[in-house]
């Protein structure tokens, strides 16, 4: 989920070019380490990766989307952030951060997420990084942003609240500092 899903397919295509960038980003040297030995675990992984809602597309076009995990954990995230909620004009938004937070303990493969965390690990210096304090990661930020066109939640910045910055790729940064379930 720290690949940039623009280039998740192209990189990722078939099992030699996914091996490739495996031993140049992570610190990987045994068989006991390695966890793709041959493409049969891989297809697995990317079939369930779609199953899980982390991944879009067909077969050898696939890309990093984690929209469909998001919404499905969407009410459950919400509702552990009663009693922390802004009512603003008529409305109710919950602060971005322990949104975030709840998200990751509940999705551990996306920003800051416990398996994340074990993969930076054995990450190769400089090669794999966590975004930087205060930024969501593309994958993450693609899905946040496919449920604010998809009008299931309203991103939120207001001046005077600290936030995050969504990571667009090639556009300007977007902050928020709050969410609002629509």
């Amino acid at each position: 989920m720290l690949q940039k899903p623009s280039k998740f397919s192209l990189t990722f295509r078939n099992f030699n070019t996914m091996q490739a960038e495996l031993f140049r980003q992570l610190d990987v040297f045994s068989e006991e380490q390695e966890k793709f030995i041959n493409d049969t675990r891989y297809t697995q992984l990317k079939r369930w990766c779609s199953i899980l809602g982390l991944m879009q597309g067909r077969s050898g076009s696939e890309f990093l989307d984690a929209t469909i995990a998001v919404r499905s954990e969407l009410d459950d995230v919400i509702s552990e952030l009663i009693g922390m909620e802004k009512n603003e004009k008529g409305r109710t938004l919950y602060p971005i951060g322990p949104f975030l937070d709840k998200l990751s303990a509940l999705l551990p493969v996306l920003d800051g997420g416990v398996y994340q965390q074990r993969i930076m690990r054995v990450a190769r210096d400089g090669v794999l990084s966590f975004p930087d304090k205060g930024r969501v990661s593309q994958v993450l930020s693609l899905a946040l942003i496919r449920l604010e066109q998809g009008a299931l939640i309203r991103l939120v910045n207001l001046a005077d609240a600290s936030g995050v910055l969504l990571d667009l790729a090639a556009d300007e940064p977007r902050k928020v500092s709050y969410i609002e379930r629509l």
